[in-house]
Order: structure tokens, then sequence, then C-alpha cells
């Protein structure tokens, strides 16, 4: 893996992943939180490396949405 590559998949992860999401978290059962949990799912066979802090991202938003329900 080349340092670009790993440059890639952070820019990927946050830009385009957490920022997408994080000040406005789908609800559960909306089409909107499949289509992330699918981005999601497809980022971490793109970028293996990545798969901890990718679910720990998702586990966030989950909790931010469980709380947002409430």
């Amino acid at each position: 893996m080349t340092n670009e590559e790993v440059k890639q998949g952070f820019a990927e992860v946050y830009n385009g992943f957490w920022c997408r999401y994080k000040d406005r978290v789908p609800g559960k059962h909306s089409p909107e939180w499949e289509h992330m949990y699918a981005r999601y799912t497809a980022l971490k066979k793109k970028y293996p490396f990545l798969g901890k802090a990718l679910s720990e991202l998702v586990a966030e938003l989950d909790q931010r949405m469980r709380s947002r329900e409430k």
C-alpha cells in the first residue's frame, strides 16, 4: 500500500462518508440509512485497513440516530 492510497482512503472515508452524515443522520428505517450502510460496506471492502474506524463511525451515527429518536 502506498502513501497515496492511505491518503485517499482517509480522505474518502472522512470527506465522502463522515462529513456527509455527521450532522444529518438518517432515520433507522429510511432508504437513506440503507444507502449509508451500503456505502459503509463498500468502503470497508475498498479500504480494509480502515475497517475498524468505519465501524466506529457507523456506531457513532447509530448512537446519534437513537438519541434523536427518544
